[in-house]
């Protein structure tokens, strides 16, 4: 799926974002496939993720910075 960044709460570590389905899905730093700084990321970046349903609400995993994959 894909995905649109729209917060970002980078001294604590995660993020959200709006996937193409409508809802938001909670993002955490640890689940960047690319070794990268939080700090890159920035407002609107398109990314691509595995969307998961655990028991505290929609969440990210496996993502991936699409300006960065592209080069």
């Amino acid at each position: 799926m894909t995905g649109n960044i729209c917060t970002i709460v980078a001294d604590k570590g995660y993020f959200f974002i709006k996937g193409e389905d409508g809802h938001q899905y909670f993002a955490h730093k640890s689940d960047l496939m690319v070794a990268q700084w939080i700090y890159d990321l920035q407002l609107d970046d398109l990314v691509g993720f595995e969307p998961t349903r655990p028991e505290k609400g929609p969440r990210a995993v496996s993502i991936v910075l699409n300006r960065l994959a592209l080069g």
